[in-house]
């Protein structure tokens, strides 16, 4: 039989699994929206890139899917994407880091006599 601290870390190393199992599959599935979202845009800047400037008279503001810029706009994108998925990186490891903190702080107070 488990004494009370063996079952204690055993059901809290449960619950950390459990918890970062729930992470990986919110990460996964954004992960795969984004990369939709990716998919789509290309599609769209591909299929309107095929058409004309001239079909509309002073249509400015559009210009960025004609005439090959849809590069630089897909280059937008991607930086974009690349960002956020940086930022939601940085706050993972802080939150990470900080959950750590109280633990280590914890395990330099004891005293060794």
């Amino acid at each position: 039989m488990l004494d009370t601290d063996a079952r204690i870390r055993l059901v809290e190393s449960r619950v950390h699994a459990q918890r970062r199992a729930a992470v990986n599959r919110s990460i996964s599935v954004l992960s795969s929206a984004c990369a939709a979202l990716v998919v789509g845009i290309v599609g769209l800047i591909a299929s309107f890139s095929h058409a004309s400037s001239g079909d509309v008279i002073e249509l400015y503001g559009s210009s960025l899917l004609f005439s090959d810029a849809g590069g630089y706009v897909l280059v937008g994108v991607i930086s974009f994407v690349a960002a956020v998925a940086i930022t939601l990186g940085c706050i993972s490891y802080r939150r990470k880091s900080e959950q750590r903190a109280p633990q280590d702080r914890a395990g330099k107070d004891v005293d060794h006599d």
